[in-house]
């Protein structure tokens, strides 16, 4: 067993789908179609089930444990943080990209999804792939609110260092 989730990556490319799977495309649509609005697991919770889970499957160390955690909050309430980078990435650094600004303008909450939230992001920490997903997102989202949209980085290609 594995900690890391299965990443899917762009053809002849190291970076990583955004897109959501088939898979992701059926749990949100589910989700949507269910309106469900039930609390926040504590963290102690949401550790404890998971530690279960890993030990189940074999796995003992605190990256397993990330692995197994559930997310508490949105679309794909319910999926493990393995599920979820592996099948909706896309929604993943969106996610921590907004948590990371929250975290770094000052939000000190301790609250359930806070702690959800920064489990994710310790979770997530642990691939380089996530890590630069992550820092584009924030990237090009710090460009557009911080210089306007004309003084933006294109970021790609023989052009990457032009307006």
């Amino acid at each position: 067993m594995s900690f890391a989730p299965l990443f899917r990556f762009e053809p002849s490319s190291s970076e990583l789908t955004l897109r959501p799977s088939d898979a992701a495309d059926a749990v949100a649509s589910k989700r949507q179609a269910s309106a469900t609005g039930s609390q926040v697991k504590r963290g102690d919770v949401v550790r404890a089930e998971a530690r279960a889970r890993a030990l189940q499957k074999g796995g003992m160390s605190g990256e397993f444990v990330l692995a197994e955690s559930e997310v508490q909050f949105g679309l794909y309430r319910g999926q493990t943080f393995q599920w979820l980078l592996g099948n909706a990435v896309g929604y993943a650094v969106s996610i921590l990209a907004s948590h990371q600004m929250e975290r770094e303008g000052g939000d000190t909450s301790k609250s359930p999804l806070m702690e959800n939230k920064d489990a994710l992001a310790s979770y997530g920490g642990l691939f380089p792939p996530m890590v630069t997903a992550v820092a584009r997102r924030r990237l090009c989202e710090g460009s557009a609110f911080s210089r306007g949209l004309d003084d933006a980085l294109v970021g790609f290609g023989v052009h990457s260092h032009r307006t």
